[in-house]
């Protein structure tokens, strides 16, 4: 007969691992808990799960920085 073990789920944004809030809830939702503490995430995405060490690690993508319609004017050749 097959054993199941339950994995721990953590999100890991660059090099800070954090816990998952609300074990319970797809990804999405427990992420949503963790806005409060870290204002970057309202608009994160996540990618994975990759199993590492018997965890379940999903990986925050912040989006990239953009600025205001600043151009950078062109080369004179």
């Amino acid at each position: 007969m097959a054993e199941f073990q339950q994995m721990n789920r953590v999100f890991r944004m660059g090099t800070t691992t954090i816990p998952d809030p609300a074990p319970g809830e797809p990804p999405e939702q427990a992420l949503n808990h963790l806005r409060g503490v870290f204002p970057v995430l309202a608009h994160a995405t996540i990618d994975g799960p990759v199993v590492e060490g018997g965890q379940l690690v999903y990986t925050v993508l912040r989006p990239p920085a953009q600025t205001k319609g600043a151009q950078v004017p062109a080369r004179a050749s």
